[in-house]
């Protein structure tokens, strides 16, 4: 029961009611997502660079020019001097961002008015009458306001749109122009155009419910008009606005739409619906729902304000209207007859003005109409993860999965804010990944008896993928052994050790197995174990005589990934096995180094010297030259794994009895010199070519192997006053510990030569001393004496290779391989 209750409570149940409210919610606009997702938009957008805003100002009804010109409302005498004044300053486009529902009253005006009424002054012919009317011009705020809306640049006037239909104005003739519906032909980009979230109006209704304009008299005389609603955040702060906004049926434009349009020189701006796009003077505006665009606060906090007090006092810099489009309107709060009028942050002027510079930029923020279908598409996959995947994972592994996926998601909405301006939701992902993993970690830890286990059995399979078996066992040895799956994990675990030739530790681990009960032939294998720890030897085991046995039924014993299949016999620096790459099932020769029969002095030159062999012929990839897999190094053994090669070495036909044909003899030198020119055009010298060293398949082709003491050239570290190499095959420079270069292999290459086609060597001595001393000062018995049958090409060959001084020698192996190759066709 108690179970039952967990499940529902933090089971799959609970978290598919997660994503379906988090989902539902994203979609209809849910205040908690919505100002979550504002509040990350908000610190996100300030990695997007402002646009230059060189075409927008701000004429501002601040605090200074209240304090200096008094009180709002002002006569509208001020504001009809500061259209004049920002026409003449050379502004482009002016928007009035003010609405003026009523005619100003003004009782010295009125009271003029009835006095020249009463006197029967109405008659302009007369001085009398003349002066009253010129005074009546001069104090009358509407007529100059009016008058000022065709001083020279274009003004847009302002009207509002109402959520409230009873706080509507007259809708007579001072409704402004309206843009109709169109009906172009559908295609799939416009289908996408036109495709917006269906259940965003349920949440905020977006066609407006009212209009308030101006004064009849204003609204009419204004050569544009345009809205200046700007649609607040949960906070009360200008986030949108809509630069279309639809009522009674059709679009109305607002004054940041008209003004942009302005900008692009037309006083009156083509506007156009084409499938759902917006087009303004012919270029395409990019919009979101409502034909929303978002106020940029990087965008704002750019835009140059200038105090109204000082443009009419004439403090204004020079050229600072110049060529812009100027807005005048309120940023500062202020108490007016009608009650307390509040500005928000950013102002409503500076917001408009800031989506005026987006525009003019062409580079608005918005939410794409189909912005909602990715966004639900993500969000579903998250959920789909949370509900089937993630509790089958390990929590920490599955925690990291969801961070990685939201982390790119993230990466990618970031990316699209700062260089394409388009924003699509974070918050409801991130609710659902955090609320997820909590529920996920709460439901574990009201299960946590069961889970633990599952946990510490994951944890110990990780382990063990990664080889580290000890710690695996120590995580499995905490789980009941009485589960038939842990049994099946227990006993690939001792196969494991077995592999690694740990038979202790293997004996362990089925011994751990065996306290749950028989399972399979885990108590055999013990005894068997016990047996071949006693028995078995790998790699010496501390004897150089020491070689391998597996006992019948054992597991094959591994090095790194590959199985020993039997020993092939011992090499210079150890005993080479045959091995199988179980990954690609390919046979193996790999060549082991005992490590515990070296002194400890020594152990560090000795590997360092195995691991050139790896370095040397692992860079070098020659048909002619035994190909290096993989190298490594496992508890006492260093191992390398190489091509393995169906043939024998070059030294049973080095004797009288058993000598290959001259001609044969030429190829296999040839071959063999095509390989050392490979090798030293990729800065490797072999150092130590002998017959021996030189492998004759049995398809006849020779391959140069044991690369034990070659020189990468381009090492840091030198050899020189180093003796390495076998003796009777050295170079002169070679035993007197000079620095070697290829040319040491072609002597080295003349003497195997010499030994093949004669079956004596070129150089004896009777101690090693003697040996070193004939290489390097003594003539050698030419090969002619020694063996005087043979093609004339043949002693010239040997003849160079073997010249002392290396100047005489070939200059390079290629050289050398070119003249072996013509010898082969005149050995007949």
């Amino acid at each position: 029961m108690k179970r039952f209750l967990n499940w529902i409570l933090v089971g799959p149940p609970l978290r598919v009611l997660l994503v379906i409210a988090v989902l539902t919610g994203s979609l209809v606009g849910m205040p908690l997502i919505e100002s979550l997702d504002l509040a990350l938009f908000d610190r996100l957008v300030r990695l997007r660079p402002a646009n230059s805003s060189d075409r927008v100002a701000v004429v501002a009804i601040d605090r200074e020019s209240i304090s200096r010109i008094g009180s709002w409302p002002w006569p509208r005498t001020y504001l009809a001097e500061m259209l004049e004044l920002a026409a003449e300053k050379g502004a482009t486009g002016i928007g009035l961002h003010l609405v003026l529902p009523a005619e100003e009253w003004n009782p010295g005006l009125a009271g003029m008015r009835s006095l020249r009424r009463k006197h029967g002054l109405d008659n302009r012919k007369s001085p009398l009458g003349r002066a009253f009317v010129e005074m009546e011009a001069a104090i009358d705020g509407d007529r100059s306001l009016r008058e000022a809306l065709g001083a020279g640049a274009t003004v847009v006037a302002p009207y509002l749109m109402l959520r409230d239909a009873r706080d509507a104005g007259d809708r007579g003739a001072n409704i402004p122009p309206h843009l109709n519906w169109s009906n172009p032909e559908k295609n799939w980009q416009a289908s996408l155009a036109s495709l917006h979230n269906p259940f965003r109006d349920l949440c905020r209704p977006l066609a407006a419910k009212g209009l308030l304009t101006s004064f009849p008299d204003l609204a009419g005389q204004a050569p544009l008009q345009g809205h200046i609603t700007i649609d607040d955040d949960f906070t009360g702060t200008p986030r949108y606005v809509s630069l279309l906004k639809e009522y009674d049926g059709k679009l109305f434009p607002s004054m940041a739409l008209q003004l942009a349009g302005v900008a692009d020189g037309k006083k009156n701006p083509y506007l156009k619906l084409d499938g759902g796009s917006l087009l303004l003077n012919g270029r395409p505006i990019a919009t979101g729902d409502d034909f929303a665009v978002f106020v940029n606060p990087v965008t704002a906090a750019a835009i140059p304000q200038y105090a109204f007090a000082d443009v009419v006092n004439g403090l204004l810099p020079e050229g600072a209207l110049a060529d812009r489009i100027v807005l005048i309107g309120l940023t500062f709060p202020t108490v007016t007859a009608g009650g307390v009028i509040h500005i928000p942050e950013p102002s409503p002027v500076v917001a408009a003005a800031a989506v005026v510079a987006d525009l003019i930029a062409g580079t608005a923020i918005v939410r794409p109409y189909w912005g909602f279908l990715l966004e639900a598409a993500v969000l579903v996959y998250l959920g789909i993860f949370l509900v089937l995947v993630l509790p089958r994972l390990n929590l920490g592994l599955g925690a990291l999965l969801q961070l990685l996926f939201f982390g790119s998601w993230a990466g990618a909405v970031t990316a699209l804010l700062t260089l394409k301006g388009m924003w699509f939701q974070l918050a409801p992902h991130l609710v659902v990944l955090l609320a997820g993993l909590a529920l996920i970690a709460l439901q574990r830890y009201l299960t946590r008896g069961g889970q633990r286990f599952e946990d510490l059995k994951m944890l110990g399979l990780s382990f063990q993928s990664q080889g580290m078996l000890d710690m695996a066992f120590d995580k499995f040895r905490e789980c009941p052994v009485g589960d038939k799956s842990m049994k099946e994990i227990l006993y690939n675990l001792g196969l494991d050790f077995e592999r690694k030739r740990m038979f202790n530790k293997a004996i362990a681990v089925y011994s751990h197995l065996l306290k749950g009960g028989r399972f399979k032939d885990a108590k055999k294998k013990v005894a068997e174990l016990k047996e071949m720890e006693k028995a078995v030897v790998f790699g010496g085991n501390g004897s150089k005589d020491g070689t391998m046995v597996i006992g019948r039924g054992a597991t094959a014993p591994t090095l790194g990934r590959y199985e020993i299949v039997r020993e092939l016999g011992q090499g210079a620096m150890g005993t080479v096995y045959l091995g199988r790459d179980p990954k690609i099932n390919r046979e193996v020769a790999i060549k082991t180094l005992n490590l515990q029969e070296v002194e400890p002095d020594q152990l560090k030159e000795v590997k360092e010297r195995f691991f050139r062999e790896a370095e040397a012929a692992g860079r070098l990839n020659h048909p002619h030259i035994v190909t290096i897999y993989d190298a490594g190094e496992e508890h006492d053994l260093a191992y390398m794994a190489m091509e393995f090669l169906d043939g024998s070495d070059l030294s049973a036909h080095c004797t009288a009895k058993c000598l290959l044909p001259p001609g044969e003899v030429m190829r296999i030198a040839a071959e063999v010199a095509a390989a050392l020119a490979y090798a030293h055009r990729n800065d490797v010298v072999h150092r130590d070519i002998k017959p021996s060293n030189l492998m004759l398949l049995a398809n006849g082709q020779v391959k140069v192997t044991d690369f034990g003491i070659a020189r990468v050239v381009n090492s840091s570290q030198t050899q020189t006053g180093t003796i390495l190499g076998t003796p009777s095959y050295m170079s002169p420079e070679q035993v007197s510990g000079n620095r070697v270069k290829g040319a040491s292999d072609l002597f080295s290459l003349g003497v195997v030569c010499y030994e093949l086609l004669s079956g004596q060597k070129p150089f004896v001595g009777d101690s090693l001393g003697a040996l070193m001393h004939n290489i390097a000062n003594v003539k050698y018995t030419p090969l002619r004496k020694v063996k005087s049958d043979l093609p004339e090409c043949c002693y010239a060959v040997v003849r160079k290779l073997l010249k002392k001084d290396v100047k005489d020698r070939y200059r390079n192996a290629d050289e050398a391989a070119e003249a072996l190759r013509k010898c082969i066709g005149k050995t007949g």
